[in-house]
């Protein structure tokens, strides 16, 4: 994967996908009672590597609604003239409630957004039943070394994480 900076909002987010570290996911003790990674722990991997992809001229913010009038906090944004909205769920539970805050109403309306996605990190045993617009289906393996986007409308994608080895 190239070193550049992303320009397009699929770009971006293939990259910091693509850019995680296998080795932390797998040792990380952040793990739930079904011993599953807890989203806080895919949001902190994640940031790491949204700012490795993000293009130059923009910031990367955590936890953004506030500032915006908005009473509930998106995970993060991409400012300058992008407005990326990305939110990260695990393993599809609260997958209703993650939708509805970027409806018309919800809770990310007044975040001015030109693109957001909400990406659902579950292991591959898991399969996704409806696919949603805007929603990225990670589907993790056993050892985090590789994993298959599923998306509403596009073909399966399978990436191999590059996360340990990339500089």
């Amino acid at each position: 994967m190239q070193n550049s900076p992303t320009k397009t909002f699929g770009e971006f987010l293939v990259r910091t996908i693509e850019r995680m570290r296998p080795s932390v996911l797998r040792d990380s003790f952040g793990r739930g009672v079904d011993d599953c990674l807890l989203e806080r722990t895919w949001q902190m991997e994640w940031y790491r590597t949204a700012r490795t992809a993000a293009p130059e001229e923009s910031t990367i913010s955590p936890d953004v609604g506030y500032v915006f009038g908005s009473d509930g906090f998106l995970d993060f944004y991409v400012d300058g003239d992008y407005g990326w909205g990305v939110e990260l769920m695990r393993e599809g539970k609260r997958l209703g409630d993650h939708a509805k805050r970027f409806e018309q109403g919800g809770q990310y309306e007044v975040i001015p957004m030109n693109d957001w996605a909400i990406l659902d990190f579950r292991h591959h045993f898991k399969r996704v039943r409806n696919l949603m617009p805007n929603f990225w289906y990670v589907l993790y393996s056993d050892d985090y070394k590789q994993v298959t986007i599923v998306r509403h409308d596009k073909e399966d994608r399978v990436l191999r994480l590059i996360g340990d080895d990339f500089k």
